[in-house]
């Protein structure tokens, strides 16, 4: 039996995910309600609590726009979220429509972490309780 199949019974076991016939897509893996409640919470408060840290640093230190921040490891750190937000931008084009797609992509860019969490949560809010991963990476075309 392969490892990762008891961490996917304790999970099922939990509570928090149903296995389906294998094979299927998103790996027979489906949503439960208690997962689909506990992910949107986090989603939640993750985007809070990025949106009040953003704000906090601006009131605690200014604006983000200055010259003397661009040391070697903000250029670093610029190119590090930048490759990452491309997988994001990846994704959001894949799973939506054009137009909101534009708008999701220049969204996370501009506010990073918190339209991330935003976006995630707006994701969950179309998942149902026995949809597949598939339904969260490719949308809600693939529902069975």
């Amino acid at each position: 039996m392969p490892p990762y199949r008891s961490r996917t019974q304790a999970a099922e076991t939990a509570g928090f995910a149903r296995l389906g016939a294998d094979g299927e897509m998103g790996g027979g893996f489906r949503f439960t309600a208690q997962a689909l409640t506990a992910a949107r919470a986090f989603s939640a408060v993750a985007a809070a609590g990025f949106a009040a840290l953003l704000w906090y640093t601006i009131e605690v230190d200014g604006s983000p726009f200055r010259s003397s921040l661009l040391t070697p490891w903000m250029n670093t750190t610029l190119v590090d979220f930048y490759l990452n937000w491309l997988v994001i931008a990846a994704w959001q084009c894949t799973r939506e429509p054009l137009p909101l797609a534009v708008f999701f992509v220049v969204f996370t860019a501009c506010l990073g972490s918190c339209a991330t969490w935003l976006y995630a949560l707006y994701v969950l809010s179309q998942v149902r309780a026995g949809d597949s991963l598939a339904v969260v990476w490719l949308g809600t075309a693939y529902r069975r």
